[in-house]
């Protein structure tokens, strides 16, 4: 009982005290009748956020959530935010000053936003009303549980472990990519690992692309690389081997064969580091329809980073590099922009490939799909529950009307 309650309150630490944002948009407009839909989905989430907790639990927890928001979180991030990128806004667009701090005001504490979120999403051209038409990413996960409140621990199952995703879709006939689960239990070996084979190791159960590497290999000097972080490489087989298996004492891992980007596709980036495909897919009238996508090209040759290009979902042409921070430099920009109207090589197998395995998790709405082209062709790579809404809305609220009818349908 007294570790049952100590568990318990060491989530409500991490989930609620240790928070430094909300957990859904809180407005004053949910007290007013006929409002637009958007306004209604985002009551929803709010309404339906901690569904699996009693609800006394919940009112607690939203107490102390937007008490912190409303007295310390909101200000401390309102005047950060603004001090950073109002003059920036304001030289190059033409936004005062003064304007920026209202409505960044109205966003923080009347819509209980990120304030972060007027500059991402370019709120400033659109009327306040408008702003609800953006899903934001601190609404994750409760957006994507609410509509979809009855996910199967089958499907948890097998979009959390990569390895048995792997092995259903391939029993599906689809393109997905087998490997070798390694963990503390098993022996990991020199034979294991030096096979004559590049390999990609990422964890069983991770996600966001974090504690991922490459095991290279040279066949002209038979030697293999392993690049633990931009100023370390192992080339050593015995060091290699301490590394992973460090990892693995920690984590479980899987290791896969090594992608390689189409040579169409190795044309759009200049660090030899694997292209992703970020798709998404959602349930209309229970058949899977593909809403959105974006290219991710490397940022460098040793992190995770990308950026994110978007694509047209119905012809596969490049638009507009989509950058949440705005952190990419100018050169990289230029770059970047010469690539709109390129068209992507297999497009339409990559957007059948996704719907046809969406087909397989009937009590999902929503997927993100991780992709890749490779000289043999589409691969998937793996699919995801709480997938990221930012990068898909930079030019505009793209994914709110494909929530309004799966919404519709349910009426």
């Amino acid at each position: 009982m007294l570790g049952r309650t100590l568990k318990r309150w060491h989530q409500f630490v991490r989930l609620v005290l240790k928070r430094q944002v909300p957990h859904a948009v809180l407005s004053w407009r949910y007290l007013l009748p006929n409002q637009n839909p958007s306004i209604g989905l985002h009551k929803k989430v709010f309404l339906e956020a901690w569904s699996n907790l009693p609800r006394t639990v919940w009112w607690l927890i939203a107490f102390c959530s937007y008490t912190l928001w409303l007295c310390f979180y909101g200000w401390k991030y309102l005047w950060s935010v603004w001090h950073k990128s109002s003059p920036i806004l304001s030289q190059k667009i033409g936004v005062s000053r003064s304007r920026q701090l209202f409505d960044l005001w109205r966003l923080t504490f009347l819509y209980t936003t990120p304030p972060r979120f007027y500059y991402a999403y370019q709120l400033y051209n659109y009327t306040a009303l408008e702003w609800f038409d953006f899903i934001y990413t601190h609404e994750l996960p409760h957006w994507h549980r609410t509509f979809s409140p009855d996910v199967t621990p089958r499907t948890i199952q097998l979009l959390t472990d990569k390895a048995l995703f792997a092995q259903e879709m391939v029993q599906r006939n689809l393109p997905a990519i087998s490997g070798v689960v390694l963990t503390k239990a098993s022996e990991i070996s020199e034979e294991k690992l030096f096979n004559q084979t590049s390999h990609f190791l990422k964890p069983l159960r991770g996600s966001r692309k974090e504690g991922c590497y490459k095991l290279e290999y040279d066949s002209l000097c038979d030697t293999y690389i392993l690049e633990t972080s931009e100023i370390q490489i192992l080339y050593s087989k015995k060091e290699i081997l301490e590394f992973i298996t460090t990892l693995v004492v920690q984590q479980d891992y899987l290791m896969q064969p090594l992608l390689k980007n189409h040579p169409d596709l190795q044309l759009f980036s200049p660090f030899d580091v694997l292209i992703t495909i970020r798709l998404i897919t959602v349930l209309l009238k229970n058949r899977a329809t593909a809403i959105s996508a974006v290219l991710e090209l490397p940022v460098d040759s040793y992190s995770n980073r990308v950026h994110a290009v978007s694509v047209d979902i119905q012809h596969g042409v490049l638009g507009e590099l989509k950058e949440p921070n705005r952190t990419t430099k100018e050169k990289r920009v230029e770059e970047l922009k010469q690539l709109s109207g390129q068209s992507i090589v297999y497009w339409q197998e990559v957007v059948k490939v996704a719907k046809e395995a969406h087909n397989s998790f009937p009590d999902l709405v929503s997927i993100g799909w991780d992709l890749a082209i490779t000289p043999k062709g589409v691969m998937l790579i793996e699919g995801n529950i709480n997938w990221g809404v930012e990068v898909h809305q930079m030019n505009g609220p793209d994914l709110m009307p494909y929530y309004q009818k799966i919404e519709g349908e349910k009426i």
